[in-house]
């Protein structure tokens, strides 16, 4: 994935990581406002915008993650289209759970600059072991939800676990959401890594793209732990 550079050419650097991230996350915020607002004055759009977002966001970051390159261009748009999906759905929960949006963005955040201050403290180390476990359990999440999907098509049911608000549901969630959050690590460890090698510039694009996407999953899943516990009280 790296190639390093001559001394003279310009390479990935840490602030230009940081302010594309902002940027992609300003992208999604902004994205996810207008889904918000729309959904609210017109609830048929929720359906369309939580497909059409979900689906152009997995288009745009499978092309990605094989093209690297494209993510100056893919990653904007990857923003904007889970912006779309992240509104609507942010909506439904919303009026299910009145403050649960601001809990699962105040949580994303801080888990993200708690596991950034162990990963630069030296406190979490990204080992072989570590990122091989982070790795196959990400897999297995992804194979599982495809899974879901799948049979749900054919018998418009879904795995009870996934959605059960009881302990094994909620267990379930956090498990994911563990799963989710220490991706975190292993994308700070790749830009780390960019930065030391002097990677292209255009890098600083694919670093922030892969800190937004693993961003966005993990809201959605503090999101649906925190229904699941909601549903509880």
């Amino acid at each position: 994935m790296f190639r390093a550079l001559p001394a003279s050419a310009r390479a990935m650097t840490m602030q230009g990581v940081v302010g594309r991230t902002l940027l992609l996350l300003a992208l999604v915020a902004g994205s996810a406002a207008f889904s918000w607002r729309a959904c609210l004055h017109e609830p048929a759009l929720a359906a369309p915008f939580a497909f059409g977002g979900a689906f152009s966001g997995f288009i745009l970051a499978l092309a990605t993650t094989f093209r690297p390159a494209w993510s100056r261009v893919s990653g904007p748009l990857y923003a904007l289209a889970e912006g779309l999906f992240i509104g609507s759905v942010s909506v439904f929960f919303e009026q299910r759970f009145h403050g649960i949006v601001v809990q699962t963005v105040c949580l994303t955040f801080s888990v993200m600059f708690a596991l950034l201050a162990g990963y630069q403290s030296g406190f979490i180390r990204v080992s072989q072991t570590f990122r091989s476990m982070i790795v196959a359990a990400t897999a297995g999440v992804v194979l599982l939800y495809l899974g879901n999907l799948v049979f749900s098509l054919f018998s418009h049911h879904s795995f009870g676990f996934l959605e059960d608000a009881g302990p094994v549901g909620i267990g379930f969630g956090i498990l994911v959401a563990t799963v989710a959050a220490l991706n975190l690590v292993i994308d700070f460890e790749f830009i780390d890594q960019g930065v030391q090698v002097r990677a292209p510039q255009w890098m600083e694009w694919y670093g922030a793209f892969a800190l937004t996407v693993t961003l966005v999953w993990l809201y959605l899943e503090i999101l649906r732990l925190l229904s699941k516990i909601r549903r509880n009280d």
